[in-house]
């Protein structure tokens, strides 16, 4: 009796244990970005500050979905812009051991700027990321992976992003 006592708590700690890793279902995963940018040309300078908070929420094990919000505030050589904008976010957190996961993602952003300078500037931006995630402690993370932006739909000339992001988070 008390082996099988014994094997019921094992199974019982390896069902908790297993509940801990990355993209359990029902994990909250809170994130966000603030960026600052100052860019100078021909004697003209700008500057940009951005912030972008969002959640992911795991319905069920490894799928996530979410969105984030945006809002951006540019001033310089003469000009004042606001930037508004939200992505709708699916992702799919996949556990490799206990330290590592895989957690890419796509989204669709929409984004508006205000005042306008002549015609819309309403963009909308279909883009992916898919970092690499080291968990060094329980429920914190470091990611870094590669991120694609592509504007399907703008008033301006199109534009296309790539590059290497890196992000910090935790989940609950």
């Amino acid at each position: 009796m008390a082996h099988r006592a014994f094997v019921m708590l094992l199974l019982l700690g390896a069902a908790a244990r297993a509940e801990t890793n990355f993209g359990a279902r029902g994990q909250v995963v809170p994130f966000g970005a603030v960026s600052y940018t100052h860019a100078s040309a021909g004697g003209n300078s700008a500057d940009l500050l951005t912030f972008a908070p969002g959640v992911f929420w795991f319905p069920t094990n490894s799928l996530a979905i979410g969105g984030s919000v945006q809002y951006a505030y540019g001033s310089g050589a003469g000009f004042t812009v606001h930037n508004l904008g939200f992505e709708p976010l699916v992702g799919f957190g996949v556990p490799l051991g206990d330290r590592f996961a895989f957690f890419p993602r796509v989204g669709m952003a929409f984004s508006w700027r205000f005042p306008s300078p002549g015609n819309s500037t309403d963009r909308i931006f279909i883009d992916g990321y898919a970092p690499l995630l080291f968990i060094p402690a329980s429920h914190f993370y470091i990611g870094f992976g590669p991120a694609l932006a592509v504007d399907v739909a703008s008033s301006l000339a199109k534009q296309t992003q790539v590059g290497f992001t890196t992000e910090i988070g935790g989940y609950f």
